[in-house]
């Protein structure tokens, strides 16, 4: 009697063969990203401040610079709370109407005035401060852009070709600005923040509530382009703030970070 192949076999065969070329792909993906995390640390924190240096400098090309000191004061006390070495920390504020904030490697910190009038209180800029401030500790550009640039990258960083990786890094500063972060890295830098929140005395579901704003009806979606938002997230918000009990601290009023260059706001 000829073997016959009934379906159950037939369906267990086929998920067999396209199972496999799968597991390879995601088993080399996941040796990668080791091999990513062993150049991150392998990377000099001057080499990665060059990296911050020439992108900040396409972002400056994009926006006008504005003068709200007590923006780059409150940076400051919160990388001091987190022991960052606030050295090479340069926090700066451009008149942008777009809501959003965002950090570079090494230390720099852009704040859009669009993000100073939407913010109801000094706790949701700090929150969003801490934010950014947990991907620049976290060297998640430094990982994003060694992944995105591939092997020839990752390799000069594990070999330790420092020039080599600078110039490669450098040559393509104007397309890393726009690198998206992962659901992991956002996810870790919402538990940095959240831990610095207790620290340093500023409501940890601050971001959370101006993102809660931020997705009402309507509402211009300008700061989901670069951070995720969404009921998931803000339920994960909140089971990370319950972990961690805080006491205000937070000595400043958000009409004195606004300073003189954003105004009343709309609220």
């Amino acid at each position: 009697m000829p073997f016959e192949h009934s379906n159950k076999r037939i369906a267990a065969e086929v998920a067999l063969l396209l199972g496999v070329p799968v597991l390879l792909v995601a088993g080399g993906w996941a040796a990668f990203g080791a091999v990513v995390d062993l150049a991150v640390h392998s990377v000099p924190a001057e080499a990665e401040r060059a990296l911050g240096d020439g992108m900040a400098k396409v972002v400056r090309e994009m926006g006008k610079p504005c003068d709200a000191p007590e923006v780059e004061a409150m940076a400051r006390k919160l990388a001091a709370e987190a022991g960052m070495d606030a050295e090479h920390l340069e926090v700066e504020v451009l008149d942008d109407e777009t809501v959003n904030a965002f950090a570079l490697p090494g230390g720099h910190v852009f704040v859009l005035t669009g993000l100073l009038k939407k913010s109801q209180s000094p706790d949701e800029v700090a929150g969003v401060l801490a934010h950014e401030l947990g991907h620049v500790v976290l060297r998640h550009h430094l990982r994003s852009a060694l992944r995105s640039m591939g092997v020839g990258a990752v390799a000069s960083a594990v070999f330790g070709d420092g020039s080599g990786l600078v110039a490669m890094l450098a040559a393509g500063s104007s397309q890393l600005v726009s690198l998206a972060f992962s659901r992991e890295q956002e996810e870790e830098a919402d538990a940095f923040a959240v831990t610095l929140a207790e620290k340093a005395g500023f409501d940890p579901l601050a971001v959370g509530k101006l993102l809660e704003r931020m997705e009402a009806p309507g509402a211009p979606p300008s700061l989901l382009r670069t951070h995720p938002s969404g009921p998931d997230r803000l339920r994960k918000l909140e089971k990370l703030a319950a972990k961690h009990p805080w006491t205000p601290r937070l000595d400043v009023t958000l009409e004195a970070l606004r300073g003189a260059c954003a105004g009343s706001g709309d609220q």
